[in-house]
């Protein structure tokens, strides 16, 4: 007999999910998921995370830190699944299946995993004849505003370089010439910049560039960062220096006498 009470405002703290089944556990405020006999934990399910407050899949997790791709799908004639642990990515769209998305072999089956923002990916091997392509040995991150794979530069065979940064601060004290942390290395890939201005600049019209000695503008131009309006401003590139070389951002605070951003500097080395 089935018997339902939506009225119900209250359960024990501890709540047995069918005969012998798992049992949930109100732990001083946690919720526990435990074996019926409440001696050890019990496995809990659930779909991908989608708010901030989600809780994260092991799948999720598994798709998203140090992904290693090692095969591309063809979304007209895909590879059978059946390898569990696989990741691959969609060169051409066809049936299910969606171009620059990731798909995850569960066993059984692709699982569709979207690209989201900052995601990185190490392609293992040249992915050629699709509708894009992939250097094997690089590494790759999703630029969720333009909705493509960037690439970041060379990666190791066991994982994606780390990201590295240089960073400064900028006042509305500072003018011309300022250098953004140490010099980039020799085989330094720069991925993108970030400049997160806290406090608006009052001056009539302050700028401020982001570059190198060959391009003063390379990463920035004036007219792309605002600095009379608080916020974060989030720039792409994909410049390779073949030699250790400064970056560093030129301000111009036009008679400013508050303001403040910090520059971020993103890059990968070889």
């Amino acid at each position: 007999m089935t018997t339902k009470n939506y009225g119900l405002n209250g359960i024990g703290g501890i709540v047995e999910l069918g005969k012998g089944g798992p049992k949930l556990y109100n732990t001083s405020g946690v919720v526990e998921v435990k074996t019926n006999a409440g001696t050890l934990y019990a496995k809990l399910r659930a779909d991908h995370p989608t708010d901030l407050n989600d809780v994260v899949t092991l799948q999720y997790l598994k798709t998203r830190g140090e992904v290693q791709v090692t095969g591309q799908i063809n979304g007209g004639s895909p590879p059978a699944a059946g390898t569990a642990g696989r990741v691959f990515v969609c060169t051409t769209t066809g049936g299910t299946f969606t171009v620059k998305y990731l798909y995850l072999d569960d066993g059984a089956a692709w699982v569709e995993v979207i690209p989201s923002g900052g995601q990185s990916i190490g392609v293992t091997i040249n992915l050629t004849g699709g509708a894009i392509t992939f250097d094997g040995d690089h590494a790759y991150m999703w630029d969720d505003g333009g909705g493509n794979w960037i690439d970041i530069g060379p990666s190791s065979a066991t994982g994606s370089k780390h990201i590295l940064q240089r960073t400064v601060d900028i006042a509305y004290t500072d003018t011309g010439v300022i250098n953004i942390g140490a010099a980039v290395s020799a085989n330094g890939r720069v991925s993108g910049v970030w400049i997160n201005v806290t406090q608006v600049f009052n001056g009539t019209a302050p700028t401020v560039t982001i570059g190198d000695a060959g391009s003063a503008t390379r990463f920035a131009l004036a007219a792309e960062i605002d600095l009379k309006t608080t916020g974060v401003y989030k720039l792409d590139a994909s410049h390779l220096y073949s030699l250790s070389t400064q970056v560093f951002a030129t301000l111009v605070p036009d008679s400013s006498t508050t303001g403040a951003a910090n520059i971020t500097l993103y890059y990968a080395e070889a």
